[in-house]
């Protein structure tokens, strides 16, 4: 699918109005969730080449949403499941919302908030103060109302959190109630044993 898109990037060579290209590059977005951290980078890496200033209008009209898909990914270690953030691909979505295209602007505010975490972060907390930017300077009321939704979206994944308890494992609590599991097992013994 890379070269695909690749291909489409020399104008004598590309579609109409370069499907081709796009239709590989929502193949590509599948590969966000891949257990493979390699497969993930690399494929981020080439969305960001692909979402940069001088390519195609409309392959970079794709590819900075499915770029949205690879801000946050999760991949297994050790036998835990690791949240992992790519900063490339936050930067590269921080220079289009300040970029001079409305269109794409608009695509990026929706992007990076695709993948919002279970509780805020720097990150999360870095992605509010450039949508706050955003929606007090740019000129263009679209791009300001898309930058307000996707701060209101924000807010409500952090008022969601904070309306939850948090549940905090104690190790002193664990290490007592495996104590406590011994002690009556010795008294089972004792027991058994009259």
């Amino acid at each position: 699918m890379k070269s695909i898109i690749k291909r489409e990037f020399d104008l004598d060579k590309s579609s109409f109005r370069n499907l081709k290209a796009r239709n590989a590059i929502n193949g590509l977005t599948s590969f966000a969730n891949d257990p493979h951290e390699d497969i993930i980078l690399d494929i981020a890496d080439f969305l960001i080449l692909s979402s940069e200033y001088g390519k195609d209008y409309l392959i970079r009209r794709d590819a900075i949403p499915s770029l949205g898909s690879f801000l946050r990914y999760k991949i297994r270690k050790d036998g835990k499941e690791i949240d992992k953030f790519n900063d490339k691909v936050f930067e590269q979505l921080k220079s289009v919302v300040k970029s001079s295209r409305w269109g794409l602007q608009t695509r990026a505010c929706q992007a990076i908030i695709k993948k919002l975490p279970d509780r805020p972060d720097n990150k999360l907390m870095e992605t509010l103060d450039v949508l706050t930017w955003i929606a007090e300077h740019d000129t263009d009321g679209d791009v300001r109302r898309e930058a307000e939704k996707s701060i209101n979206a924000i807010r409500k994944r952090i008022l969601s959190w904070l309306q939850k308890p948090i549940g905090i494992d104690y190790k002193i609590r664990q290490q007592r109630d495996k104590l406590h599991e011994k002690v009556l097992q010795a008294r089972e013994a004792r027991l058994r044993l009259y």
